[in-house]
């Protein structure tokens, strides 16, 4: 356990950083770097007080850098941090998403059940010899990204982001949590922003025809990085006890925390699973 803003915060930074390459690792530019400073250097802005600040707090505002990155970083990227996907990718990330999602089933049934309507159109793509056209690529791409941005978010409402909302003391983490958590924020945070840039709404001044062209792009790179490739019915037999088996063990038997765990399917599954 590290219990020291700065090192903390650095750690953090690091895990956020490398993520961002590993999202366009293969789509790398010279260039990038020069985007990447660029985006560093404006986020400094978000440690100035707000106006209404009566008293300062550090650990908001070091959040806000690394809000104010990831979003810069998403906009600049949105062409190319988009993965590519197949159905056993889905049905690994929806496996994920029900371990996260269980606990509403007494606290909140109806969003539990609401978030099974989705999952159970990802089991029966896994089951049966379907095959995805363009509407249903176009879904289920969108689901993926919901689920990765809802996991995120539970985790970090657990994790990490409950320090940075606590201005009493120092950051207090371990290493591992830290990066990691950074690592899931940047790989989260930059598919929340895109979800928002789904939405078919044009800015201020932006007319509503550029918009929807730019909606209509946006959508023909989910739907050409959803692979035709078919989930084997001895692949689904592996992949679900594997999964679901590590979740439950963990559970009973808790050999790490249930955020680092999840944190570390967050970063290694693209890295692992996903086809560039």
């Amino acid at each position: 356990m590290v219990e020291n803003t700065l090192v903390v915060s650095l750690v953090f930074a690091t895990g956020l950083c490398i993520q961002a390459w590993l999202l366009v690792r293969d789509r790398w530019q010279k260039k990038d770097w020069m985007t990447l400073m660029m985006a560093a250097i404006f986020c400094l802005f978000a440690f100035l007080p707000g106006k209404n600040e009566a008293i300062y707090n550090l650990h908001w505002h070091i959040l806000l850098v690394f809000f104010s990155f990831t979003f810069m970083y998403a906009i600049f990227f949105s062409s190319r941090i988009l993965p590519c996907i197949n159905e056993q990718i889905l049905l690994i990330w929806n496996l994920l998403m029900i371990a996260t999602a269980f606990p509403f089933l007494q606290t909140k049934p109806v969003v539990f059940w609401v978030l099974m309507i989705p999952s159970a159109m990802t089991f029966i793509f896994n089951l049966l010899p379907l095959r995805a056209n363009t509407f249903w690529k176009l879904a289920l791409y969108t689901w993926f990204m919901i689920m990765v941005a809802w996991i995120g978010i539970q985790q970090m409402k657990l994790g990490i982001f409950s320090e940075f909302f606590d201005n009493s003391h120092s950051l207090q983490i371990s290493v591992s949590d830290a990066f990691f958590g950074g690592m899931s924020f940047m790989y989260v945070g930059a598919y929340l922003i895109f979800l928002f840039e789904l939405l078919p709404i044009p800015s201020k001044k932006q007319p509503l025809k550029e918009r929807i062209n730019q909606w209509k792009e946006y959508t023909q790179i989910m739907v050409s990085r959803f692979g035709d490739d078919q989930t084997h019915i001895r692949t689904l037999m592996v992949t679900v006890p594997v999964i679901g088996g590590l979740l439950t063990a963990n559970t009973i038997l808790q050999f790490m925390s249930p955020v680092l765990l999840t944190n570390l399917i967050i970063t290694f599954a693209p890295v692992v699973l996903h086809r560039r």
